[in-house]
């Protein structure tokens, strides 16, 4: 069994402003909702890091940020799309973990809601 060796690229606590939700107050309010991002690739450096062998983070904020202004009713939608977005521009990624917080506008006591989307390629040639 041959080791593989992976590297991950993070954004934390992205933030983005919209009306983001199925409800019509939710669609009548600017909501705010963030977004944590991890794209994890194969690292190839045998003589150190250039931006030509590793993720851009800037790259994945400018995506992130085009995504994240087109209003979507769920925040399933908006991983979804975020998640093609990324895979690409950045075919190198062989796994990415998205999770998108928002803190609702329900009838009663709650901080946030969040989903996940979790893709990885077969790392075994699969």
């Amino acid at each position: 069994m041959e080791d593989t060796n992976l590297m991950q690229i993070s954004l934390h606590k992205l933030r983005f402003f919209g009306p983001y939700g199925l409800y019509p107050v939710e669609q009548k309010w600017t909501t705010e909702i963030q977004a944590d991002i991890h794209l994890s690739f194969i690292p190839n450096a045998k003589t150190g890091f250039t931006l030509a062998n590793t993720i851009d983070y800037q790259g994945v904020y400018d995506i992130a940020n085009q995504v994240f202004a087109q209003n979507e009713e769920l925040l399933e939608n908006l991983a979804n799309k975020l998640a093609i977005q990324l895979r690409i521009a950045f075919p190198q990624v062989v796994a990415l973990k998205i999770e998108i917080f928002k803190k609702p506008i329900l009838q009663g006591p709650i901080d946030s809601v969040s989903v996940s989307y979790h893709w990885s390629a077969g790392l075994d040639g699969n």
